[in-house]
């Protein structure tokens, strides 16, 4: 009787450990499925203003998988721009960008302090993106 107890004790064990792994490991999936539509929107993004160097840097209202986005103009003349997704970060808890791995961002702090000041609460910036572009902004 004991022996049939510890065996269904361990069958409830081992299927309780299969079920949370397998929850787990769908969540993960699905973290990297929307990190892929995120980075797919910012690069369709990106080759659409490719040969229109931004001036300033700018927000866009977003309805995509990137949801809103700032755009920061770069010292990289074939790739003028750079595209962040401003309310999300990675699964990873990375910022999302869209630059050339070289390319320094060409804006003034207080360029993007402004264009940050004017979205205010009715928009979300992720505190990592704020993070980001004020340690990279022109001083």
């Amino acid at each position: 009787m004991i022996n049939g107890i510890r065996v269904i004790g361990t069958a409830i064990v081992l299927f309780t450990a299969v079920a949370l792994g397998a929850s787990l490991y769908q969540r993960h999936r699905n973290h990297l499925s929307d990190d892929r539509a995120v980075y797919a929107d910012l690069e369709g993004i990106e080759l659409r203003h490719r040969t229109s160097p931004l001036g300033a840097p700018l927000f866009l209202l977003g309805d995509g998988a990137a949801g809103d986005v700032i755009g920061v103009p770069t010292d990289a003349p074939e790739f003028p721009n750079a595209w962040f997704a401003a309310g999300k970060i990675t699964a990873s808890d990375a910022v999302f960008a869209v630059l050339k791995s070289d390319a320094k961002l060409r804006a003034a702090c207080g360029s993007l302090d402004r264009l940050l000041g004017q979205v205010g609460a009715a928009r979300t910036v992720a505190p990592k993106v704020r993070a980001f572009l004020a340690e990279h902004c022109t001083r």
